[in-house]
């Protein structure tokens, strides 16, 4: 395998297993400095911000030629940084409508207008997320995985060889 053809494979491990594993540990630490014991609940929370570091890190590679042209900058750095910030938030509050709305069973339709219950439901149970996640990602968990995303997936790249010609056979 060349090592032009590595670097994307590279990316994407990245993006699929490091970050999510990097969200995950980022948030146990928050949660052990906030003091709160671990239950059922912390668990799931480590387990959201992995889904959010996996959509993350997937919407920084989709996205990856929109952000090309920032030519590894500064620039480049703090638009991944953004990118990923946008993913990481929407990943993690689909993964908390799933399990408010559909897994813990906290829903009740009206069956006449189930698709509105459905629409209503999703907006309360979305600003109960807004209200109730900045403590554990803000002042220094979510800047800190924003940084290690843009330096992970948009940071500066392995310099290819120059390929000389071949000497001549006579």
């Amino acid at each position: 395998m060349t090592e032009a053809a590595a670097l994307p494979a590279a990316r994407w491990l990245r993006a699929a297993f490091v970050l999510p594993v990097l969200a995950m540990a980022v948030f146990a630490l928050r949660i052990v400095e906030r003091g709160e014991i671990w239950l059922d609940r912390t668990y799931w929370l480590t387990g959201l911000a992995g889904l959010g570091g996996l959509g993350g890190g997937l919407l920084v590679l989709l996205l990856a030629g929109p952000l090309g042209r920032f030519r590894r900058t500064a620039r480049r750095l703090f638009a991944t940084g953004l990118v990923f910030c946008a993913g990481f938030m929407a990943a993690m509050l689909a993964g908390y409508l799933v399990y408010a709305i559909a897994i813990s069973g906290q829903f009740e339709g009206r069956p006449d207008r189930y698709l509105r219950s459905i629409a209503f439901a999703s907006m309360q149970t979305s600003l109960l997320f807004l209200v109730s996640v900045p403590p554990y990602l803000l002042p220094w968990p979510l800047p800190l995985l924003a940084g290690c995303a843009a330096w992970l997936l948009a940071g500066p790249a392995k310099a290819a060889k120059p390929v000389e010609p071949a000497p001549p056979r006579v």
